[in-house]
């Protein structure tokens, strides 16, 4: 992963989390679980503070002054059959939410997220999650949360 820059003490974040592959895509409704870490390089020092397990990242000693999370998931639901949400949480409250739009003929859709937090401090809690009200397909293969920190 050539160009990853360190998290460093400046205002420009560096990649300290890359996650991707939804274990449990076909769930809904829960914290999603991205079964692959990257934890080579740089990102080793941080890929322990993310549990595949529970899906959530706990920010270590010394905090993140300046952070953006980014992600992509893809959601699915049958034909007029209800919404689904996805959210990025911090400690248990939604920061960032979209909503499908729901219509007859939906199929899929791409929910983008790209948030920017400051002074997240050590014990915080990141994150994300998805509620329906139907049966839903939610995260595929190249679904993926990058977490940059300074």
């Amino acid at each position: 992963m050539s160009g990853i820059s360190k998290k460093n003490s400046s205002s420009v974040p560096g990649l300290i989390l890359d996650v991707r592959a939804p274990s449990n895509g076909a769930s809904g409704g829960a914290t999603m679980l991205f079964a692959t870490v990257d934890n080579t390089q740089e990102l080793a020092a941080y890929a322990a503070n993310y549990s595949a397990a529970t899906g959530i990242y706990t920010v270590p000693v010394g905090g993140h002054k300046n952070v953006r999370i980014v992600c992509n998931l893809t959601m699915s639901i049958p034909a007029n059959n209800g919404t689904v949400n996805a959210s990025i949480m911090v400690n248990g409250v939604a920061r960032s939410l979209t909503t499908n739009p729901t219509a007859s003929a939906l199929a899929a859709f791409s929910a983008r997220f790209d948030l920017n937090l400051k002074n997240l401090v050590v014990g915080d809690l990141i994150k994300i999650t998805t509620s329906n009200v139907t049966t839903s397909s939610v995260g595929v293969a190249a679904d993926f949360m990058q977490i940059f920190a300074s």
